[in-house]
């Protein structure tokens, strides 16, 4: 069988991609950058998921985490063309079609997805956030990320319920790792200088789609 999926990187939108991440690279001199880099203040932006900025954004994680500079969050941001989007991991539940009790597995859902109690214990207990986006815009800061300051700016629950809004799901398909993996790989040598800029996006998406034939 041969997989339907194409991708494409001979793409104007995806050149100027990459030779923005290109100019980027350059800018680095060829010191690679750690995670650690952000804790100790000599990146400026790192991106976070809800979990983790939920974990050290109150005293004195905070402090554990960066101790002598501030830092707060914002929307990943964008380009000219683009917009101010994250990718969002969802859990999806369902009914089985062989269940031999309906209701109760219906009950069972709406419990776990729909009250409203065990919704507000979601955010209370776990890293996780609910699924009714009203439990997450009705809750304080303080419970939410642990901030007593109402008023700062970018991590109030409005705008943790947009980034959920304008968040979009990862495109999965088969073989989907080890196209990205090729495809990494192929895009490094690139940043690297090891290969010429030139065709390397027609070459690249011939690269994956073959791959994606076998």
């Amino acid at each position: 069988m041969t997989s339907k999926i194409k991708v494409i990187f001979a793409d104007p939108r995806v050149e100027r991609a990459i030779r923005f991440t290109i100019s980027l690279y350059h800018l680095q001199q060829g010191q690679a950058v750690q995670e650690r880099d952000f804790d100790l203040g000599h990146v400026a932006f790192h991106p976070f998921n809800f979990a983790a900025y939920r974990t050290y954004q109150p005293y004195p994680w905070r402090i554990k985490k960066a101790t002598d500079f501030e830092w707060d969050c914002i929307r990943l941001p964008r380009g000219p063309e683009g917009e101010n989007t994250s990718p969002i991991q969802t859990l999806l539940m369902g009914i089985s079609t062989q269940t031999k009790q309906r209701q109760l597995a219906w009950e069972l859902l709406k419990a776990i997805c729909y009250d409203e109690e065990n919704q507000q214990k979601l955010l209370r207990y776990s890293a996780a956030l609910p699924v009714r986006r009203g439990i997450i815009e009705n809750t304080s800061n303080a419970d939410l990320l642990g901030s007593a300051n109402k008023k700062e700016r970018g991590r109030s629950p409005l705008a943790i319920s947009r980034v959920i809004e304008d968040g979009s799901l990862p495109y999965h398909f088969p073989q989907y790792h080890d196209a990205l993996l090729l495809a990494d790989r192929e895009i490094q040598e690139l940043l690297n200088g090891s290969i010429s800029e030139g065709n390397a996006m027609n070459r690249l998406q011939k690269d994956v789609n073959d791959l994606l034939l076998k």
